[in-house]
């Protein structure tokens, strides 16, 4: 009622109960709501946040600098823990107030019968092995549930924002999404609270970074991340790396041809430099520029 009595006034209702957020604004607000999908914050927010403007200035009189705070930023990317030095306290944080809250609360006030051993099983599957295939089949074995419980659960936490599934791409959008699918943590953060491989936190920084939902795998050849927007499509490779050797540019290179693709961007530890069409750029910069 004041929403259509009073157009000049504005409402911001915000919670970090997403689910019955979005169940009530779909529910009594229909086609009075705009949805804003508050993230982590983004690198340059960080620095920000920890009074480091003048970096953003001149950045590359700052590299070294950055890559530092670089290295803070990855396990500290919401706001009220970014000056926390404690990273056993940050972990327990992050478990009780986002995934324990979510997997104890949220979701069992939404569904009925949620399996809250399952769902923790599940997150600790995925934070674990970032990156990893959705083998169905296997795991509901594994695990001695049927797969359609396993096809809900992982609904449920894909839902809840606290797994991604990225779909091997094809033209036809729609075959994309029937088989090998990877599951990500949806903010790199989270998984921290698991694990602490720097090769697949860097990965999953970059597919959460881009908000992923395509990667692109044919035979022996893969491409990490495909960002796609008004048909443009731009793979992404990510190495944790400071050195990418010629003959490791083979698959990127591949795709842009098969595809007709104008450019792809390799994420790695070196310096700022290009291939032909490839751009090789280092994280830090990646982090300010997107």
């Amino acid at each position: 009622m004041l929403y259509d009595a009073f157009p000049n006034i504005k409402f911001i209702i915000s919670s970090s109960g997403s689910i019955a957020l979005e169940e009530e604004a779909i529910k009594n607000l229909s086609g009075r709501y705009f949805l804003i999908n508050v993230k982590p914050l983004n690198f340059r927010e960080f620095l920000e946040l920890r009074g480091k403007n003048s970096f953003l200035e001149k950045p590359e009189l700052w590299e070294n600098e950055i890559k530092k705070e670089l290295s803070h930023y990855i396990k500290r990317s919401f706001p009220e823990i970014i000056n926390w030095e404690d990273e056993i306290l940050i972990r327990d944080y992050l478990r009780t107030t986002i995934i324990d809250k979510i997997v104890k609360q949220d979701l069992p006030e939404k569904f009925k019968n949620v399996n809250r051993d399952l769902l923790l099983s599940l997150i600790e599957i995925f934070y674990t092995e970032p990156g990893m295939f959705l083998d169905y089949d296997g795991m509901s074995k594994k695990l001695r549930i049927s797969k359609k419980t396993l096809i809900r659960n992982i609904l449920y936490l894909e839902f809840s924002y606290l797994i991604r599934r990225v779909r091997n791409f094809r033209p036809n959008i729609l075959s994309s999404s029937k088989k090998l699918q990877r599951v990500y943590a949806n903010w790199w953060g989270l998984v921290y609270c698991y694990y602490n491989n720097p090769d697949k936190i860097m990965e999953n920084l970059v597919g959460s970074y881009i908000d992923a939902k395509y990667y692109w795998r044919e035979n022996s050849k893969e491409i990490d991340f495909l960002n796609i927007k008004d048909k443009t499509i731009v793979p992404f490779e990510v190495k944790n790396k400071e050195i990418v050797f010629r003959n490791e540019l083979k698959n990127i290179e591949y795709f842009i041809n098969k595809y007709k693709i104008k450019k792809g961007i390799i994420i790695y530890n070196g310096d700022e430099d290009k291939i032909n069409q490839i751009r090789l750029c280092p994280l830090w910069k990646f982090l300010l520029e997107y």
